[in-house]
């Protein structure tokens, strides 16, 4: 609530007021011995202005507001612990008959010097411990760059050597026959480099931080993923007309993906690809022929793969993009027995928040399909709707 982080940003504030109130109205209570009492109180009365500036200084830092108020308890237990420590002394003191001739001056001093001193140590351990999980996080990246390293040492050694070898030989092949195809063979074993290359890149990419979120149409996001996906003549229908909190790069790159899995692993069943919203997130399935139940917990582990060929990069890579949204991912069944991906834990914009320009609608201006009425519209091969609808009523 907004009332309890106030509370919590200015409280160290309150404690140095308290302090200086406290200071004052001391001083203030002999008003016959006023300049004595105003040196005397010149301590605290500093001490008090030094804990409202350090409070200041919270207010507007990097603090959290529970470290704030953290930070105010010390300063409170430290003018606690000062007092009873100070009149111990004073009691032992006057059991020898030794007592100060202003005892209450001697307490004050004791509770602001304790206030203050406690409350600095407070803050220093707060900041020692938000650095040691600073590094800790830091360690912990550099420890995932390292398995990075050797999942792309591994796709370089293995991956990548055998489609090179296919095509140095089907070229050598070539020189030698001089048959056409072996150089139509060469070029699918260079696309398959340029397919594993890019994952790879995408993958490295994703140990970048998200960046800023903002307002941006799920659909239409989808429908520009959409159109950069080799889609064949496989349909698709978008029902996901919410506003979410995204960074708008990154949301396309995890639909990219899902869709070329879609493609890659439909199988010839495959005729439709749909997206559309849930309750606190979103969803992408076919009906092509599915994923396993025993599999689908394996699915976004690196280098697993359906194809013997696949890098298994695609669907973690997908993984990688929610986490670091703070979204959840999962496999499931879709409602044609096809696979299913449904990511939540998504935030939606609210109607306050407004959406950048030029993400209201995909790039090309045009609206996705909303699936009600008939299939109109161009797809990203360049086919209109009911083209696309005849060829997929012919393959059933």
């Amino acid at each position: 609530m907004e009332w309890k982080r106030f509370v919590s940003r200015w409280s160290v504030v309150g404690v140095g007021g308290l302090l200086l109130a406290l200071a004052l109205t001391y001083g203030y209570v002999d008003r016959d011995r006023i300049v004595v009492d105003s040196a005397e109180i010149l301590l605290p009365v500093v001490v008090a202005a030094g804990v409202i500036g350090f409070g200041r200084w919270l207010h507007y830092s990097s603090f959290a507001d529970r470290d704030v108020a953290l930070v105010a308890l010390g300063h409170l237990s430290g003018g606690v612990l000062f007092t009873l420590l100070m009149g111990w002394i004073l009691f032992v003191q006057g059991l020898d008959g030794d007592v100060p001739p202003e005892p209450g001056y001697t307490m004050l001093h004791g509770v602001a010097i304790g206030t203050f001193a406690n409350g600095v140590l407070t803050a220093g351990v707060l900041r020692l411990r938000d650095q040691r999980e600073r590094l800790q996080r830091r360690a912990d990246q550099l420890a995932e760059q390292n398995d990075r390293l050797e999942d792309f040492a591994s796709i370089v050694s293995h991956d990548l050597r055998s489609p090179l070898n296919v095509a140095h030989g089907r070229l050598q092949l070539a020189r030698e026959t001089g048959e056409s195809e072996q150089f139509d063979a060469a070029e699918r074993a260079l696309d398959r480099i340029e397919d594993i290359v890019e994952d790879m890149l995408t993958l490295a990419r994703q140990q970048q931080a998200i960046g800023e979120t903002r307002p941006t149409n799920l659909e239409s996001v989808a429908a520009d993923a959409w159109q950069t996906v080799e889609t064949r003549d496989v349909d698709s229908r978008f029902d996901a007309e919410v506003r979410i909190l995204a960074n708008r790069t990154r949301l396309q790159q995890l639909f990219e993906n899902l869709f070329r899995n879609a493609i890659d692993h439909g199988g010839e069943s495959l005729a439709e690809v749909r997206v559309g919203s849930l309750d606190d997130g979103f969803y992408v399935e076919d009906d092509g022929v599915g994923i396993p139940e025993p599999d689908r917990s394996r699915v976004f582990d690196r280098g697993v793969s359906k194809d013997a060929g696949g890098t298994g990069l695609g669907l973690a890579t997908v993984e990688e993009i929610a986490q670091a949204h703070g979204w959840s991912v999962v496999a499931a069944e879709g409602r044609d027995g096809g696979a299913r991906f449904e990511v939540t834990g998504v935030e939606v914009a609210s109607d306050a928040e407004t959406e950048p320009d030029g993400e209201k609608r995909s790039e090309g201006g045009a609206r996705p399909d909303r699936g009600t009425g008939p299939k109109g519209g161009t797809r990203a091969d360049g086919k209109t709707r009911s083209d696309a609808e005849g060829e997929s009523t012919a393959r059933q």
